[in-house]
């Protein structure tokens, strides 16, 4: 899951560009569920050789397979994730500080610690309020001194991203395999797309 694999993943996973099958494991009984499913990209490779002048060109396929058990797994510790970050960022919200520099620093430890990120939108705001005072304990008169006091008030607000959330739980238990087995005579001609590395 490097370089451009993860787009490539997200891409073919959310628009399938074959066939999904479904997949069983070897000695399975016929009367079993499957325990997946997946489809297969072949795609073209080439590369320029330098000292040769020459490309060099080759076949990979790329196996696209889904696990119904490691899905159910990731699912529920994304959810496990959402439920700890969230409860850490109302019990910061309620109590912020007064130094928005130190919130900051609190939201993006939470955010990072829980790997929740892209799952939430999160602002922190400031406001400066100034009141005036009388000086003293006695009750005020007309000659009595005031003063101004100045204070920080800080607030945070977060909105979970639905939409992202979502679209990670679709590509929860997806996963690609590469191998340069030939496509089986049964499944058929498919466009071949040449890409460079």
């Amino acid at each position: 899951m490097s370089g451009q694999h993860p787009q490539l993943l997200k891409q073919w996973v959310l628009d399938p560009p074959s066939q999904t099958v479904e997949i069983h494991v070897p000695r399975q009984y016929a009367d079993e569920p499957a325990v997946g499913r997946g489809f297969d990209v072949e795609l073209g490779k080439f590369w320029f050789n330098p000292e040769t002048n020459k490309l060099v060109r080759w076949h990979e396929r790329y196996l696209v397979v889904y696990s119904y058990s490691l899905a159910n797994t990731l699912i529920n510790g994304q959810q496990q994730r959402l439920n700890l970050a969230q409860a850490a960022l109302d019990k910061l919200a309620a109590q912020p500080g007064d130094d928005i520099e130190h919130l900051n620093s609190k939201v993006e430890a939470i955010v990072k610690r829980y790997r929740v990120s892209e799952f939430f939108s999160v602002t922190a705001t400031e406001e400066i309020l100034t009141q005036t005072r009388y000086a003293g304990r006695d009750r005020p008169t007309a000659k009595s001194h005031v003063q101004q006091v100045t204070r920080i008030h800080l607030q945070l607000q977060f909105q979970p991203q639905c939409a992202a959330i979502e679209t990670a739980k679709q590509l929860a238990g997806w996963r690609l395999y590469v191998t340069n087995a030939p496509i089986p005579f049964c499944s058929g001609h498919k466009k071949m797309v040449y890409q460079f590395v």
